[in-house]
């Protein structure tokens, strides 16, 4: 694949292509971790669900910083992805 992001599923937006692979290599001790917590919000707006979980990272004070490729490899670094999966 030529592109460094892969096709999403369901709505969901795309991938790292290599995110399963990271996946893959955290094991099962890590995982277990990602079980628990608590979503900050969840509403369904014209017959969709939607899940809000708010972060408090800091990318820069530029709002250039938050660009969606920034947030997508931040998303991927954190394992974000995995936890609203």
């Amino acid at each position: 694949m030529t592109s460094s992001r892969c096709s999403p599923r369901h709505g969901a937006p795309p991938l790292p292509c290599d995110y399963a692979e990271q996946v893959r290599r955290i094991g099962f001790k890590p995982l277990a971790g990602y079980l628990r917590g608590a979503i900050d919000l969840a509403f369904e707006h014209a017959g969709r669900w939607y899940v809000v979980d708010y972060k408090s990272n800091r990318l820069g004070a530029s709002p250039d910083d938050y660009r969606r490729e920034r947030l997508a490899a931040v998303m991927a670094h954190g394992d974000y992805y995995l936890q609203y999966h």
